[in-house]
């Protein structure tokens, strides 16, 4: 039987170290033994395992990280660049980096100053902080200890005086005494109309007032809103053209002020304003009502403190003139004519010379729109028709 024994000294050093050591094998013959260096890299050579031998042998799958090796120390540098980080965004923050966790989110840029009224906030524009005054943030609540203000550097600061020389009211934030007001008085020629109610405002030796309307007496359905009230808006131009409101659209043309109602009071000089003519979807035919003035200065909910009131009523629903033989046409006479009524609106739609006023003409829709076109004309001739009023009425205040 033949033996075959290995014998490594038959196997001599190849020279390469990073093979590792040769031996013999029965069966291969001379092997080596493999890289020397698990976890390493190897240095053939110096004949060494190091931790790196090029920059590539450095990855760490850190994303921020700059990877490099040094040849000298042939360790592994890893060096953090924050700049690898940056969102690019300013407010929230330096991002930086972690050379194990990785990128990390930074603080937001605290904006703070220290100064309560004013509103603090970052800006992404200009990487900076903005601390901008607010007034509003000072404000006690009262009116009689004057417009409290924000300084940017001492914080808030207390109001002036708001009624030199004269006693402050602070129950309704006015200056002076209460005073009793001048009443609103007919507009000249007064005419009852279908959906406005028209006045001349009180003067009021250029006081600021404010005037109330009643709804003394609404036909049904609406008597439910009886005793109901609004105030007068501010008014406006309206144009006299039937086809436009905007008297800059149709130069040349007669106009008139309008004006709305709302929930709360308007003050003003009304002394400024000739007649004005109201309309709103609480003013609907055959209606009462009373409007009163109310000096700024006063309790609106004293009604002693209002001023004795103008009444004004509506003509019954599509009686806008008795006829238009005569300019300019007569008031309404309690009947719908086709022959009158109708035409006269017909007549209006066409601005025709010598025809009724708009306030007159104009009663739709649920609030009447500044205009009169063959709408207001069709309502009229079905209201001759014996159709009942259409619109829905007054709505109340919440």
């Amino acid at each position: 039987m033949c033996l075959n024994t290995p014998d490594n000294t038959l196997c001599p050093d190849d020279g390469w170290f990073c093979n590792g050591t040769e031996s013999c094998d029965a069966q291969l013959g001379c092997v080596s033994s493999g890289d020397p260096c698990a976890g390493q890299v190897c240095d053939d050579l110096d004949d060494v395992c190091v931790d790196c031998l090029t920059d590539t042998d450095c990855i760490d799958r850190i994303s921020c990280t700059e990877d490099a090796c040094d040849l000298v120390t042939h360790l592994c540098v890893h060096t953090p660049n924050d700049v690898a980080c940056d969102n690019g965004f300013f407010c929230d923050g330096a991002e930086w980096c972690h050379s194990v966790a990785d990128c990390q989110t930074g603080m937001p840029v605290d904006c703070d100053d220290g100064v309560a009224c004013t509103d603090d906030a970052c800006n992404e524009g200009t990487e900076s902080c903005d601390n901008l005054p607010n007034d509003a943030n000072c404000d006690n609540g009262f009116f009689c200890d004057g417009a409290e203000w924000c300084d940017p550097v001492a914080d808030c600061q207390a109001g002036n005086d708001p009624c030199p020389g004269q006693p402050c009211n602070e129950s309704i934030d006015a200056c002076g005494d209460c005073s009793a007001a001048d009443p609103p008085t007919e507009e000249p020629n007064p005419v009852p109309k279908n959906r406005y109610v028209s006045f001349v405002p009180p003067g009021n030796d250029g006081r600021a007032t404010a005037l109330r309307v009643t709804f003394t007496s609404l036909p049904a359905p609406f008597d439910g809103h009886n005793g109901e009230t609004m105030w007068v808006g501010q008014p406006r131009e309206v144009t006299e053209n039937a086809g436009h409101v905007d008297p800059t659209q149709a130069p040349g043309w007669p106009t008139f002020m309008r004006a709305a109602l709302q929930c709360d009071p308007y003050y003003t000089d009304w002394s400024t304003y000739g007649a004005v003519h109201v309309s709103h979807a609480g003013i609907v035919p055959d209606g009462d009502y009373a409007i009163q003035a109310i000096d700024q200065a006063c309790d609106s909910s004293v009604e002693s403190d209002y001023s004795i009131s103008l009444q004004v009523t509506t003509s019954i629903w599509g009686d806008i003139v008795s006829n238009c033989i005569v300019q300019p046409c007569g008031p309404p006479d309690g009947v719908v004519n086709i022959t009158t009524d109708v035409t006269a609106a017909l007549d209006k739609f066409r601005n025709l010379p010598g025809t009724p006023m708009k306030a007159r003409c104009d009663v739709e829709p649920d609030e009447p729109d500044l205009l009169v076109n063959i709408s207001d004309v069709m309502f009229i001739l079905d209201a001759f028709r014996g159709f009942d009023y259409p619109f829905t009425g007054p709505q109340e205040c919440s």
